[in-house]
């Protein structure tokens, strides 16, 4: 993780995760509504200090508690094929794969992961405040 990143977690470790009504309401007012996928692809490293929302159907969802606290990892897939990885330090509910989804955080980096098909897939890795099922 780039010190930028580290140092913006560290700034506003308060919404990680925006489990109330009140810090959910802070951290949709911090989101930069101006930055899309395409932006993060370009150059994530633009975005480090920024709060990015992200739209799209859930490729998959997945909860792990075996750390004494929930964990999720939820990778969602936006309207024009892109990929975002959301690493979110609670549970999502009731969410499933195949649901849409609100993901809010801040981005951490671009990455490349295999596929089921056997090609390579792009995606960004984002450290989520809030998860919101649509």
């Amino acid at each position: 993780m780039e010190q930028a990143s580290y140092d913006f977690f560290g700034k506003h470790n308060d919404v990680f995760p925006a489990i109330t009504a009140e810090l959910s309401k802070k951290v949709q007012g911090l989101v930069d509504s101006n930055v899309t996928t395409r932006h993060l692809n370009k150059n994530v490293a633009n975005y480090y200090n920024t709060f990015v929302q992200v739209n799209g159907e859930v490729i998959s969802v997945e909860e792990d508690s075996s750390l004494g606290a929930t964990f999720s990892i939820v990778h969602v897939m936006d309207e024009n094929g892109n990929d975002i990885i959301a690493l979110y330090p609670a549970t999502t509910g009731d969410l499933l794969d195949g649901d849409y989804a609100t993901v809010i955080g801040a981005p951490i980096t671009n990455f490349s992961f295999e596929n089921v098909g056997g090609g390579y897939t792009n995606a960004t890795l984002i450290g989520a405040s809030l998860v919101i099922a649509d």
